[in-house]
């Protein structure tokens, strides 16, 4: 996947691609942007009854207004009383503020997700061959989560210190204009440091995403091929290979957080030659009577809230330029190239009971010819076709072809009469049960495994099912029975066991179409004779496909379909 103009970091097309994650909760953002507002605004508030106090009671210099005619004590307590109940108010504000924007980040990250689970389900071959699955593990665990607090949380954040700042800004020019103008120099300098400080940063926290990608990539390839490493003594060999990931992933974080403080460092060498320069000011207005000691330090305050982002800028900017890292990651996979269509088309309300191949040809694109050549062949309800052929010949090409999930680049194949280009893919798809050769055994008890196709299957229905491929008894010994869990490498079980449990849930699934790649690989003699025994019987009700070299198989086929010559040879009952 090739980076585009949408996908450059920071581009305004990158980030108008995530904005209908949050105009979908228009009012919730309405109402956190209304308490930000307030919030901002109870703040420009708080410093005035100091003010008051200190011209009005301490110095003496003028009633204090709606406390007037009360002592001076009664005023101080008033104005104090006043001054607590604002910070009291603004507290609750800037509470209920940050539990909107966490809902609204929460509902975000949660949206994203969902898309992006949902595109990677729908990525052709080619692109999931391109990825290794740690890194779009991270895309969708890691990578949504700090976009979304990107947009929902630090954008927010800066935001609200721009407005601050403005209003800030505008109300010491209503005090002084003088003061004003210097705020207003010391507030364009910052920006000017940041904007200067915003591409470096970027560049690194990118540098730093893809070494973190590298890293999740080799740790999740490390978990799934633990065995394999402990069998061949290669912990050695692969802890070298997750050093040099990590260290370069050190790298990039060190020159990351470098960068940072470097931003950091020179705001707050800036800030404090500003505040230096607007208190002079400010000083020198009192001593000639331009500005009340009261008027100043309500603007000194002004000034604090005005430098108070500076105090966080490493953190922000290193947000910012990580989530606009990780968005452009995420971006770049929703542009990825996807499987055939499979969300449109006809949606056939009939079991399939016939997939014909006319002519059907595929060649890879660039490639030296066709993989699958000229094909002419029906499988129908009741018969067994095995497909047979040297390895690259196309068998496993031809399977996907007929799940639909490639499209043919000669020929057709209809279901039932339909031409798969007309059908809604995705829907035929729920009509096939597969057994891959690396089919996957997902985490969860031995109910959940097998109804994974079949939510509604009553524990007699799996327990029948299991009985099947002679597993029940296993499955009764266990203390939890059907309640026991399974990890994803099905440690608890031996190879037979665990290929005629993804059986039982490929045939309590009751779909009219059943697909096997070379079901018998790797398993003892006992297992291959349950799962003959077992296919034979669902031979009678379903379209039976299977790739093999078996004997036992191909005696049991109706028709043996020899690729590479594409010719179909009938064997018979």
């Amino acid at each position: 996947m090739t980076d585009s103009p949408e996908s450059r970091i920071g581009g305004p097309a990158l980030l108008r691609g995530f904005l209908p994650y949050l105009t979908e909760q228009s009012g919730r953002l309405a109402a956190a942007y209304s308490l930000s507002a307030l919030g901002v605004a109870l703040a420009l508030l708080l410093p005035w009854p100091l003010k008051f106090i200190i011209d009005g009671v301490l110095a003496g210099h003028g009633d204090v207004p709606v406390v007037s005619t009360l002592t001076d004590n009664q005023q101080l307590l008033a104005l104090a009383a006043s001054m607590a109940l604002l910070a009291a108010i603004a507290a609750m504000v800037q509470a209920a503020d940050k539990v909107m924007h966490a809902r609204v980040r929460e509902q975000f990250g949660l949206r994203l997700r969902d898309d992006l689970v949902q595109k990677v389900y729908r990525l052709s071959r080619e692109t999931r061959q391109s990825e290794m699955s740690g890194e779009l593990t991270m895309r969708v665990v890691s990578d949504t989560q700090l976009v979304s607090r990107l947009f929902c949380k630090t954008l927010p954040i800066a935001a609200k210190h721009v407005l601050t700042a403005v209003a800030t800004l505008v109300s010491i020019i209503l005090i002084d204009r003088a003061l004003g103008i210097a705020s207003l120099l010391m507030a364009a300098l910052l920006a000017a440091l940041v904007v200067g400080y915003g591409p470096r940063l970027a560049r690194a926290a990118a540098a730093k995403r893809n070494h973190e990608g590298r890293v999740s990539a080799h740790t999740q390839e490390t978990i799934n091929g633990i065995e394999h490493i402990q069998a061949m003594a290669l912990e050695n060999q692969s802890r070298s290979r997750y050093l040099k990931n990590a260290s370069a992933s050190l790298r990039a974080g060190v020159d990351e957080i470098r960068m940072a403080v470097r931003l950091e460092r020179s705001s707050q060498i800036l800030a404090g030659f500003s505040l230096a320069i607007v208190a002079g000011i400010g000083g020198s207005a009192v001593i000639r009577g331009h500005l009340s000691l009261g008027e100043l330090t309500v603007c000194l305050s002004y000034i604090a809230q005005l430098l108070k982002p500076i105090e966080r800028i490493n953190e922000i900017a290193t947000t910012m330029s990580r989530g606009l890292a990780r968005a452009s990651r995420i971006r770049k996979l929703f542009d990825a190239d996807v499987t055939p269509e499979s969300q449109s088309g006809v949606v056939m309300s009939d079991r399939v009971h016939t997939i014909n191949c006319s002519n059907l040809s595929y060649g890879y694109p660039g490639g030296g010819g066709d993989i699958v050549s000229s094909l002419d062949h029906s499988f129908r309800t009741g018969e067994c076709t095995s497909i047979v052929g040297p390895s690259g010949c196309g068998k496993s090409t031809l399977l996907r072809l007929i799940l639909g999930l490639q499209s043919p680049t000669g020929g057709a194949i209809s279901a039932n009469g339909s031409n798969y280009e007309d059908l809604n893919r995705g829907a035929l798809r729920t009509q096939f049960a597969v057994l891959l050769q690396d089919a996957h055994l997902f985490a969860g008890n031995i109910r959940e495994i097998v109804s994974e196709a079949n939510l509604l299957a009553s524990d007699s229905s799996i327990e029948d099912v299991l009985r099947d491929v002679h597993l029940l008894h296993v499955v009764n010994s266990l203390p939890l029975g059907l309640e026991t869990p399974i990890d994803e490498l099905g440690a608890r079980l031996s190879v037979g066991q665990r290929a005629r449990l993804l059986l039982a849930r490929a045939l309590l699934s009751q779909r009219p179409v059943l697909l096997l790649d070379e079901p018998f690989a790797n398993l003892d003699d006992e297992s291959r004779l349950i799962i003959q025994r077992c296919l034979v019987a669902a031979k009678k009700t379903r379209i039976l496909i299977i790739v093999t070299h078996e004997l036992a198989l191909l005696g049991m086929s109706n028709h043996v379909l020899r690729l590479g010559d594409s010719q179909s040879v009938a064997v018979g009952a």
